[in-house]
């Protein structure tokens, strides 16, 4: 059974089964994403991939309930110079979302999913830092798989369909062509024409910590990436592996089999 939380009463809530109630929650910034796409491209991501996900986890556990709640849009990021962004300090992330997740645990729920668009590793570790405190306090009832989603540590069953875009066009971390297919794909009327003509702006994965360099870069135009490279067959193709990595990390917690490798960024505790 799959319910949004908006749409049910208390007495609902109360009356489904906690041994088999499943939470969804995402958390991403309204931000800009280069002068093509919508400030709420990290929204929609995320919104998509937990509809994704429980329809999987349905398709698995038909039984069982599956709760979806609505995106928390804020989060930590340091390019706050554009018009839009919105975005707050780690430690208050911590605190509102430690105290939203809390409220939804003292729910009585097996699980709580959590998942976020928005790749900035400091807001996905952020993320899962309040996870770690759930758990010590609640029990092992709380994951998120975007750490090891963005991380890439999730073993490949198949070869991506696209493994040959990613390895001529990699470094694509910001509103470039994986976004901005994906936002084709989603919903091509969102996506503005000059993403076909902007130009490429790329930095490598250890530079992204050289604020400077980094700044120097988003400042002007707002993206990092191939935006160029993008379609819409493309966006469709990200959807389905995203949707199907993601679900096979919170299956992996759900069975509660071999999933905390699984369970931070690989900068966690490192930054």
């Amino acid at each position: 059974m799959i319910k949004n939380i908006l749409d049910i009463t208390w007495k609902e809530l109360k009356s489904y089964d906690n041994k088999k109630t499943c939470a969804f929650v995402s958390v991403s910034p309204i931000e800009e994403h280069g002068p093509y796409l919508p400030l709420g491209t990290d929204i929609y991501l995320s919104d998509s991939w937990v509809d994704g996900v429980i329809k999987e986890c349905h398709k698995k556990w038909p039984s069982d309930i599956f709760i979806k709640y609505p995106c928390l849009f804020f989060g930590f990021a340091e390019i706050g110079y554009f018009p839009g962004n919105n975005y707050i300090e780690k430690d208050f992330l911590y605190e509102i979302l430690l105290k939203y997740i809390s409220n939804i645990a003292e729910s009585s729920v097996k699980n709580i999913i959590i998942i976020s668009g928005h790749a900035d590793p400091f807001h996905i570790i952020t993320i899962e830092k309040v996870c770690d405190e759930i758990n010590r306090k609640y029990g092992e009832i709380c994951f998120s798989p975007s750490g090891a989603l963005f991380s890439g540590i999730i073993p490949e069953k198949n070869k991506s369909e696209i493994s040959e875009k990613f390895e001529k066009f990699p470094d694509d971390f910001h509103a470039g062509w994986i976004e901005t297919s994906s936002m084709l794909f989603l919903n091509k009327k969102l996506v503005k024409e000059g993403y076909k003509k902007a130009e490429n702006f790329t930095v490598k994965d250890y530079e992204m910590i050289n604020l400077k360099k980094y700044y120097e870069i988003m400042k002007e135009n707002g993206y990092i990436g191939y935006p160029r490279e993008s379609d819409e067959e493309t966006g469709e193709i990200l959807q389905k592996e995203t949707i199907s990595k993601l679900f096979f990390l919170t299956e992996k917690f759900i069975d509660r089999i071999d999933y905390k490798k699984y369970s931070h960024h690989f900068l966690y505790g490192k930054i």
